[in-house]
């Protein structure tokens, strides 16, 4: 398995080897959905520093 990282810096080498091993892969979509996947890894991260950030601000309101 390729590293994405190693995908997008060798994009069109990656394609001719595909080519020429006779695999059929669709590199373009695999650089698609990992832009997808780091989306909505952010989008979590946001979400989640949210609830914690909101957790500990009510908390902190909370008489002793």
């Amino acid at each position: 398995m390729l590293d994405p990282q190693f995908i997008r810096d060798n994009l069109d080498a990656v394609k001719a080897n595909c080519k020429n091993r006779d695999v059929t892969a669709d590199v373009d979509r695999v650089v698609a959905l990992d832009d997808e996947r780091k989306r909505l890894i952010s989008a979590m991260q946001l979400i989640s520093g949210g609830c914690h950030y909101s957790a500990s601000r009510s908390s902190a309101r909370k008489p002793a």
